[in-house]
């Protein structure tokens, strides 16, 4: 419950500035990927702008079964503030959570997805379709454009009339937590990713 709290102020609250800013970075025959790893946590403002902050998490790759979880995650706080104290507040300008810690932590997090044993142990397309939103109870099914390198989808500004197509998303079981879990129904082309 609290893991979907924070989510949530991730995804529509004063984190917002998080939401599929932290990527992991990935690179196969000539092509660059860029993958968002989902993120939860809140900001923090103390009381006349002494002090801002950002704590959360990305969650991390369980050694068994390469999936990323919250228990094998990394949580990280950033603090930002003056050693005497002093408000960060003038005039014109007052520090908050967003705009002092956060931004902070979004480099600090970026940082830590991008370690080379953090990225060897996950598989970039489990990055990208679970992420994608599912209904309670409705298999979701869709055609989409994939890369012929990696087997990912394509952004809309790749995508031309040649791309292949798979037809991929089923509601196949719920993860840990009872949520449904969409599941990809191929395997990447194989090939060394950096």
């Amino acid at each position: 419950m609290v893991s979907e709290i924070l989510r949530m102020a991730v995804e529509q609250g004063t984190g917002s500035q998080a939401k599929g800013a932290v990527k992991a970075r990935f690179e196969t025959g000539g092509e660059h990927l860029s993958i968002p790893v989902p993120a939860c946590g809140k900001t923090g403002t103390a009381n006349r702008f002494t002090n801002s902050s950002f704590i959360g998490q990305v969650p991390g790759p369980d050694p068994g079964s390469g999936r990323l979880t919250t228990g094998a995650g990394y949580t990280i706080g950033c603090y930002v503030g003056y050693d005497d104290n002093q408000p960060m507040k003038s005039e014109h300008l007052a520090i908050y959570g967003a705009s002092g810690g956060l931004p902070v932590w979004i480099d600090t997090a970026e940082a830590v997805v991008n370690q080379p044993a953090y990225r060897g142990a996950i598989e970039p397309a489990d990055l990208v379709f679970d992420e994608w939103p599912v209904s309670d109870e409705v298999p979701q099914v869709s055609r989409i454009p994939v890369s012929t390198q990696t087997g990912l989808p394509l952004q809309a500004r790749q995508r031309g009339a040649d791309s292949p197509a798979v037809l991929m998303g089923a509601l196949l079981e719920r993860d840990e937590t009872g949520y449904p879990a969409l599941k990809r129904n191929f395997e990447p082309i194989e090939g060394e990713l950096k």
